[in-house]
């Protein structure tokens, strides 16, 4: 007894000191969703991070510096094969400039890296200790800011000149208005306010704000008198001060050195005293800083609180520890990629997500996904199991309980319910039906529950149920593998001897039943179900020549009347009530979703569909254009592992079952995908027989083109060459592996090529001499298409014997022969 209050006493102790110094092990607020990693190799250490004004990544190592286009890593680096390229491989700092071109702060030295052309130009600053190039900054006037251990540096585009501020031409004032000359300032850091000062941090305990018109220097008297990092201003026009070993202080009013508002956000725990890269970000309002402890983000709207450190981001499907995170950087529209020294980077979405995540099947559960779902009231959930079982959720409490746990099954016999139910449906008279695959159908009524089998109704013949519906008029629809049943409100029972394996069962307005089969594609019923002999049979099959696949999974009929089916081999079809066949949806969608397990529609006449590799939301626009969304579990949707019919609505509520998980979706907040822009699309790379560009040599590079992939315009390809390519790839990052490519080359092509994302290459094969305009677009997982601003020339030159040279020269010949 005494070991255990022991341990209750050190458990408290501990979760103390957590909250006292704002350390949490779990994961971050804010909806934050780690959306994937980008591994570089292991070995590799991360420096630095950056985004350009394209979109791409890169990355500063110690073994050079890399892109990253959300698919494919192209390096940078000196090499036997480009020896000269960098004066060190040790990247320690980038910035983009206003002229296309990367500059690259290493070890030994500022490199240039034109962007456009490829060219890498190196400049050694005068003095040994500005060898090392450990800040860069771009300034609104295009200026380039450069700091070392030697001082401050500038450097304009327009003039060529690098410009010292020293002691000679830079004069520093203190807090107490004296002026001295600037003294050696080790600058780390750099950022600008909207009146163009320049501050700066640097390793020698001071931080600086320039006025740069004037060379003059303010010098700020911090309490903590630590090193000042790094810096950043916020929309709000306070200063963020990252030190080394001091945590983080904020400056209310920087403009004011005298009396700056300081702030110490630090509480005094050594494991988040040293922070590197600080960030805004404007979707949640927060700040976020990075440390060798984890991630830091405060809520700033309320900065006394302080930061809350954490070590694992994600959620229970996908939880991630983080630690030695040395950089961090944002697009500002919720993206957030935080760079690990050598865990690779974290990809992180502050976007709120419009899913609500419910862990229906305890952990401890044999069975492991939901298969279908029923509901009364919105509150509790009738909740079938696979491989086995049945449960009951109730969403109010977040409790589940399992088979003979549910009060009205408690007297059931544990094997009827340790099979696979895969349908439940609600009678006229308020009855749960329960479609057993070995014992017929449970019925659930006035809290007792019986089992209608082939040896006590009429309406369960094999024993082997499937499928459930209940129709408008009462009339409860029975498939199981062999047939098709029917009982009235009046108790009579009715069926086909079709042999018929079911698979679901609806009802369109007409009051005709649909039913999916394994076996025989379509069956539409129509007629009156209470005289057999009346009714109309039309089955949709490869047979008939209406329906492609003999299997079909879901039928559903939306609001507009428009019949929907979808296969287990086939994806998406609709029905041509014109030609009276089901027609296929994959081609005009440009998507290769096989396999589609359920339909259902929203408040806002909008399709949700589950699929193995996505939830997709689809709508028709003014134009009768389709338009659809595809989410996954980097939209919030943690592990997809979505069955056949897992499905449900309410009111406005959409709820799906994937996994362990009952998901509900808000369908107000999904607004069509407006909220994220679209990505730009970028030439990634061009291919020559199989080679890509950095591996061609130079003299063939400046053949097909003088300028990189990247802002190529005109692209020559020598008559020796049989086949080539161009790579491109839209800058999403989100569900890259959902977006879709297409192609048209203007004068050759007569319809746009369309490739998925683990191809996007416009590829060429033996074409005829000539010039051609080449048309690339792209679709993100959104499925909202952008076309390249501007088509690319290419030119393929005839061999030397058809060239014009060759045929003036055969004109002249045949001269002198005549």
């Amino acid at each position: 007894m005494k070991l255990k209050k022991l341990a209750i006493l050190i458990h408290l102790i501990i979760l103390g000191i957590l909250h006292a110094f704002n350390i949490s092990a779990n994961a971050a607020p804010y909806n934050i969703r780690v959306l994937n990693t980008i591994n570089p190799p292991a070995s590799v250490e991360q420096k630095c991070m950056l985004i350009d004004s394209h979109g791409l990544l890169w990355m500063g190592t110690n073994s050079g510096i890399k892109s990253y286009d959300g698919y494919r890593f192209t390096s940078y680096r000196s090499d036997a094969n480009t020896p000269n390229l960098l004066p060190n491989n040790a990247v320690l700092s980038m910035a983009e400039d206003k002229n296309n071109c990367m500059w690259i702060g290493t070890r030994n030295g500022l490199v240039c890296m034109n962007k456009q052309t490829g060219h890498f130009t190196t400049y050694h600053l005068k003095g040994e200790r500005s060898r090392e190039i450990y800040a860069l900054y771009t300034s609104h006037d295009g200026t380039l800011w450069i700091g070392t251990d030697d001082g401050i540096y500038s450097y304009s585009h327009q003039t060529n000149i690098f410009k010292y501020y020293n002691h000679t031409n830079t004069t520093m004032v203190e807090t107490d208005g004296k002026r001295k000359p600037m003294p050696y300032i080790n600058a780390k850091s750099f950022t600008e306010d909207n009146n163009g000062n320049l501050y700066i941090g640097t390793w020698s305990k001071s931080l600086y704000r320039m006025d740069r018109s004037r060379r003059v220097m303010y010098k700020y008297n911090l309490p903590s008198g630590d090193y000042t990092y790094m810096l950043m201003l916020d929309p709000h026009g306070r200063l963020w001060i990252n030190t080394w070993g001091g945590g983080i202080k904020c400056l209310a009013n920087p403009k004011n050195f005298k009396n700056p508002g300081y702030i110490d956000l630090f509480h005094g725990n050594k494991a988040t005293g040293i922070n590197y890269r600080i960030i805004h970000d404007p979707v949640t309002h927060s700040i976020w800083t990075c440390s060798r402890y984890g991630i830091g983000v405060l809520d700033e709207k309320n900065i006394e609180k302080g930061f809350t450190y954490y070590n694992n981001i994600g959620d229970s499907d996908n939880n991630y520890a983080i630690r030695n995170v040395n950089d961090i950087c944002t697009d500002g529209k919720g993206n957030i990629w935080a760079q690990t020294f050598n865990n690779g980077i974290f990809h992180i979405n502050t976007q709120p997500t419009i899913f609500d995540k419910m862990q229906v099947i305890p952990d401890l559960a044999i069975a492991n996904r939901v298969k279908s779902i029923y509901s009364k009231d919105g509150h509790n959930f009738w909740i079938s199991l696979a491989p086995a079982g049945i449960a009951l959720y109730n969403i109010d409490t977040h409790r589940t309980l399992v088979n003979n746990e549910i009060p009205t099954l408690a007297s059931v016999q544990y094997s009827a319910l340790i099979t696979h139910i895969s349908s439940i449906a609600e009678a006229q008279d308020g009855g749960i039906w329960l479609a057993n695959n070995s014992y017929g159908v449970l019925v659930i009524k006035d809290g007792k529950t019986t089992i209608y089998n082939n040896g006590n109704c009429q309406f369960v013949k094999d024993n082997f149920v499937k499928a459930l519906h209940h129709t408008r008029t009462g009339i409860m629809f029975v498939g199981e593998r062999h047939h098709l049943s029917w009982v009235t409100p009046q108790g009579k029972a009715y069926g086909l001897n079709d042999d018929l394996d079911v698979v679901n069962i609806n009802e369109d307005k007409n009051g005709n039943i649909w039913v999916t089969t394994e076996n025989k594609g379509i069956l539409r019923l129509s007629g009156n179900f209470a005289k057999p002999t009346s009714l109309h049979k039309e089955y949709f099959n490869p047979e008939n020549h209406n329906y492609a696949v003999n299997d079909a999974i879901y039928i559903y009929e939306d609001s507009k009347r428009n019949i929907w089916a979808t296969s287990n081999s086939g994806g998406l079809f609709r029905l041509n009530k014109e030609k009276n066949q089901f027609d296929n949806m994959n081609n005009e969608l440009h998507w290769d979703f096989d396999r589609i397990f359920s339909i259902m529609e929203d408040p806002q006449h909008r399709l949700w569909l589950t699929a193995d590799d996505a939830l997709i939301c689809l709508w028709f626009d003014k134009e009768g254009q389709a338009q659809y969304i595809s989410y996954t579990s980097e939209n919030g949707l943690g592990d997809m592992v979505f069955m056949p019919s897992s499905c449900f609505n309410i009111g406005n509520n959409l709820y799906f079952g994937s996994g362990r998980n009952l998901i509900s979706v808000n369908t107000a907040e999904a607004r069509n995908g407006e909220r994220i822009p679209v990505g730009n699309i970028m030439v990634t790379d061009i291919i020559i027989d199989g080679k890509r560009y950095a591996e061609l040599d130079s003299t063939k590079q400046r053949r097909i083109g003088e300028a990189m992939p990247q802002y190529i315009r005109n692209i020559t390809i020598p008559a020796s060459v049989g086949k080539f390519a161009v790579e491109f790839a839209i800058l999403s990052y989100i569900n890259s592996n959902l977006c879709k490519y297409a192609y048209f080359l203007e004068g050759y092509d007569h319809e746009w090529h369309y490739v998925d994302a683990d191809v996007r290459q416009a590829s060429f094969e033996n074409i005829p001499a000539g010039r051609y305009k080449l048309h690339l677009k792209a679709a993100d997982s959104n499925g909202r298409w952008s076309e390249l601003p501007y088509s690319i020339d290419i030119k393929v030159l005839p061999p030397w014997y058809a060239s014009t040279w060759a045929f003036i020269i055969y004109i002249y010949l045949l001269a002198e022969l005549i």
